[in-house]
């Protein structure tokens, strides 16, 4: 029967797609009594009917009837049909959704009829209960949605792919080939990382078992306006919202710890350090001598660089503590020593076996560095054998440094298996490499060479994040830019490997002064090179391929610093861009005491103070301060000199160094004269403090110490001399209270002379600070001397 393209008779399905394999079937109906043919023999024996033609389109949409047929692509086509089946296969890579069959009967007169069915796979939906972003990561709850009685709405929906884009095309998202990530979730839950320092865009794919369903996203809101003539909301909700993410420091802290022996800086960050999207990189300079090398290089050389983050970090924290080592201790590590003769080969002609650095540092191996070999006796006097030692290398298997001969290297009996670089004239770099092969396994001079072809120097270790690194790699026995002596290279490398290799097997380096070269290659070429030739002393140093910049002399050190300034880059990896920089300053000034308390105890003094500020963070060795230096006078305006320092404290060793520390205590009982007035001056490891007027600080005038119990003897000369037979006598310490005072008189010239009987009485009450006594007479001469004990009960 044919049937309009509006009939409701029409036939749709819609199903959920399982397979890729059609299976069509159809019934015929007599029109003379409306039979309806079932069975294929019943139709393929029926003399009416001439056969059946069969065409499959896939449509677009909600399509259905003639409009499927109309509007559709044709896949499938067959005729002569002569049963009532036919199948079709869905290509692999086809993931159309919506076909529509038409089967057409043909009779025996050549009369047609056509039959029209349309089949939708719809598509798989879901519903988002939540999204957010923690940390440069989106996260996505989803779910399947459900019908009045619970049932499973999600047409069959089995997976969400997220897909991350940092782009559109024409306002809409690129094909998923151009995403910079994907995320595939079965389970209800998406987590995606997004591109640092962008605009990220997220679209959403479902997935059946069939196939794909349509490009979904995360849109922007639409929002609602009210104005004149309008209210509504505005906006396109198909439009992509874009989801930045640029990755930061939220926090960061420098402060000075250890007696300033260190910094420690803190940090939170709003990113995942172990992502393998960025790199955080460090850098820190100072206010010791951090500008400039020995000679040659005009840029800074930093106290320290390197990522903030190793590759040992395999878990995510937001805050972080990074300590910088103010002591200098790495630098002392390559001290080279002082220089010694050590006479152990024996023998006719021989007076030793060479000079090496004696106490050298700990990176240096033990034995090294050394310099000259064996001195032997001839003709013309002491003849160096043995050669002179001017080449230094990491020995990875150590981890230490050694150094070789140029002698060595050619005889064969040193086989360095390559170099460790860094990128030419970078000597802060942290992008140390290793290079081995016939290239870098001969010569110093020869890997420099080729280094230098390359844009890259044999690596300079300035700090420890360098050394670290190079421990790290694990690569092999390799040079250095560690050198003395004098330091080769050629500018531009022959085109050919044996041109090469002759060349350097020529070389007399200790002969060698800076000239042009030129060869014929094998061609009957002319090749122009220059060789670069640089004497940089007799001190081990770390150098430049060519020796032209000294970077800095082994075993020397910077100043510490009283300010460490910390500087801080993330770099987006895929394309190495700096998408964030900033900053902190770690500070230690000169420590100033604001507030003292003195106590005076039994001939000591205990004196309480407070700092401007503190620099104390609890837990740890941070002690504010090292020693504390007290000095004494009779005046109020006495020098800081030697001749008036009581006592330097050393507090670290007297104090618990995990404590805060705010006295000092010092014992005068061993001083001639005891001093009324006191300054202190306090010591961190870089030096000393503002000095401190402990008379000023606690209100002014002099400071009495105090004793129990103590002996004054008074000289009565000035009575004599005067005609006076009163006195005050002040005790060299004062009394916690007013003390009982016995004395006596007695006289110390000399016994031939005449001596006078004198009598002497207390006059008042003793007090904490002195007594009053009265003679009977004055004394007639001098000699004459009161011995008086102050005593507290």
């Amino acid at each position: 029967k044919n049937l309009e393209p509006s009939s409701s008779l029409t036939s749709m399905y819609s199903q959920n797609f399982e397979t890729r394999f059609f299976s069509i079937g159809w019934d015929i109906i007599d029109p003379r009594n409306d039979y309806e043919y079932v069975d294929s023999s019943e139709i393929k024996n029926n003399k009416y009917i001439s056969g059946f033609n069969v065409d499959i389109y896939k449509n677009f949409g909600d399509l259905t009837g003639q409009n499927g047929i109309s509007n559709g692509e044709k896949v499938f086509s067959s005729s002569g049909i002569k049963g009532n089946s036919v199948e079709y296969t869905i290509p692999e890579n086809e993931d159309c959704r919506n076909y529509s069959v038409q089967v057409t009967l043909v009779d025996f007169t050549g009369n047609r009829s056509d039959a029209l069915l349309t089949t939708q796979n719809p598509e798989p939906v879901f519903l988002i209960s939540s999204s957010g972003i923690d940390k440069g990561r989106f996260y996505c709850s989803y779910q399947k949605p459900t019908g009045s009685q619970g049932e499973d709405t999600s047409n069959g929906m089995q997976s969400l792919t997220v897909y991350n884009f940092t782009g559109l095309e024409s306002g809409t998202f690129p094909g998923v080939e151009k995403s910079e990530r994907s995320f595939v979730s079965s389970n209800g839950e998406v987590s995606i990382e997004l591109t640092p320092g962008s605009a990220n865009y997220l679209m959403s794919i479902a997935s059946d078992k069939y196939s794909s369903g349509s490009a979904g996203g995360f849109f922007q809101p639409q929002e609602y306006y009210t104005g004149v003539g309008f209210s509504g909301y505005a906006g396109d909700p198909k439009k992509p919202m874009p989801i930045d993410f640029f990755p930061e420091f939220t926090t960061l802290t420098g402060e000075r710890i250890s007696g300033a022996d260190a910094y420690l800086y803190s940090y939170q960050i709003n990113y995942d350090k172990t992502s393998s999207l960025t790199s955080t990189y460090y850098s820190i300079t100072g206010t010791g001598q951090t500008t400039g090398s020995v000679s040659g290089y005009s840029g800074s050389i930093l106290f320290d660089s390197g990522k903030l983050f190793s590759s040992e970090d395999d878990t995510y924290d937001e805050s972080g503590l990074y300590i910088y080592d103010n002591s200098i201790s790495f630098q002392s590590g390559f001290y080279t020593g002082e220089l010694t003769d050590v006479q152990v080969i024996t023998g006719e002609g021989f007076t030793g076996s060479g000079t090496y650095g004696s106490g050298a540092g700990t990176y240096w191996s033990e034995g090294f560095p050394k310099y000259t070999g064996y001195k032997q006796t001839g003709q013309d006097g002491f003849v160096t054998s043995g050669g002179i030692y001017s080449y230094g290398y990491f020995d990875s298997n150590e981890n230490t440094f050694k150094c070789a001969t140029y002698e060595e290297i050619k005889s064969g009996a040193f086989e360095p298996s390559g170099i460790y670089s860094m990128p030419k004239n970078d000597p802060n770099s942290y992008e140390i490499q290793y290079h081995c092969g016939p290239n870098f396994q001969k010569t110093y001079e020869q890997s420099a060479s080729f280094l230098n072809y390359m844009g890259r120097m044999p690596a300079v270790i300035l700090n420890k994040s360098q050394f670290n690194k190079i421990i790290e790699m694990q690569s092999g026995i390799g040079w250095v830019g560690l050198r003395r002596n004098k330091v080769s290279l050629i500018t531009d490398m022959f085109s050919e490997t044996f041109d090469n290799q002759s060349f350097f097997e020529s070389l007399s380096l200790n002969e060698e002064s800076s000239r042009e070269i030129s060869i014929i290659n094998s061609s009957g070429n002319q090749e122009d090179s220059f060789l670069e030739v640089s004497d940089v002393g007799q001190d081990w140093c770390w150098v430049n391929s060519s020796g032209s910049e000294i970077y800095k002399y082994a075993g020397s050190g910077y100043e510490k610093s009283r300010i460490a300034d910390m500087s801080l880059c993330i770099k987006r990896n895929k394309d190495g861009k700096v998408i964030y920089e900033t900053g902190v300053s770690a500070l230690a000034p000169r420590m100033k005491i604001q507030e003292i308390v003195a106590e005076s105890g039994d001939q000591s003094l205990t004196l309480n103070y407070e700092f401007e500020k503190e620099y104390y963070i609890s837990g740890g060795t941070n002690y504010n301060i090292v020693q504390m230096g007290i000095y004494g006078g009779e005046e109020e305006d006495f020098p800081l000199d030697q001749n008036n320092l009581i006592e330097n404290v050393y507090l670290n060793e007297v104090y618990n160094a995990e404590s805060l520390q705010s006295q000092v205590s010092i014992n005068i009982t061993g001083l001639q004269n005891v001093p009324e007035y006191f300054k202190m001056i306090p010591y961190d490891t870089i030096g000393s403090g503002f000095a401190a007027d402990i008379n000023e600080l606690v209100g002014g005038g002099g400071i009495k110490t105090s004793s129990r119990d103590q002996i004054t003897i008074v000289s009565l000369d000035e009575l004599a001399a005067t005609n006076q037979n009163c006195i005050e006598v002040d005790y060299k310490f004062a009394h916690p209270s007013d003390p009982v005072v016995t004395f006596g008189l007695n006289y110390t010239g000399d016994k031939n002379d005449d001596i006078a009987y004198i009598g002497a009485m207390i006059a008042g009450r003793p007090s904490r600070s002195s007594v009053r006594f009265v003679l009977t007479d004055a004394p007639p001469s001098t000699g004459y001397a009161l011995n008086i004990r102050s005593f507290n009960q």
